[in-house]
């Protein structure tokens, strides 16, 4: 099974958050699970000029749409049994 799940960080609390999903990953792997992908959203990110200018259409049309552009994260997959 998977279980995808999105978590919102404060920037403030970043090395906080990294030492729960660390001993959070360990735990897991006691049960089998993992963690099998990180995905780290930038708090800002460049509008390109052309979709910005579509975006009435968009509005219009569109009830609800969530898109995260982000890099990869840490791999916790190392803490297996």
């Amino acid at each position: 099974m998977t279980l995808p799940v999105v978590m919102t960080v404060r920037v403030a609390a970043l090395a906080t958050f990294r030492a729960f999903e660390t001993q959070a990953a360990r735990i897991m792997a006691r049960y089998g699970g993992a963690i099998a992908r990180m995905m780290v959203v930038p708090a800002v990110v460049d509008q390109d000029v052309d979709l910005a200018a579509i975006r009435p259409l968009r509005g219009q049309s569109v009830v609800g749409t969530d898109c995260l552009i982000g890099e990869d994260g840490p791999d916790h997959r190392g803490f297996a049994q």
